[in-house]
């Protein structure tokens, strides 16, 4: 997850982006609970946001590392063959 503290740690991503897509992601994520993997949703996302892969992966440790979004990380490993339950963010 740390490697998701810091924005410039991945190339083509800024706080500008980050800011832009974070809601529509998290809407996505929130409104998915739970169904569908990790994996699926970000490449879902990625296609979706026209951004180059992996990027909505990179949005999501962010968020996590920032404590910006909520997860039971105590209770369930984040895994990318599982599901993700977002239990909190700034949504509007």
């Amino acid at each position: 997850m740390y490697d998701g503290k810091f924005l410039d740690s991945r190339n083509g991503l800024d706080a500008e982006v980050v800011e832009n897509i974070s809601e529509a992601f998290l809407h996505l994520l929130i409104k998915n609970n739970g169904q569908s993997t990790i994996q699926k949703l970000y490449q879902q996302a990625d296609k979706q946001f026209g951004l180059e892969e992996g990027s909505c992966m990179f949005i999501l440790k962010h968020q996590l590392a920032n404590k910006r979004w909520h997860t039971d990380m105590m209770n369930q490993q984040i895994r990318m063959s599982k599901p993700l339950i977002i239990t909190g963010g700034a949504m509007v």
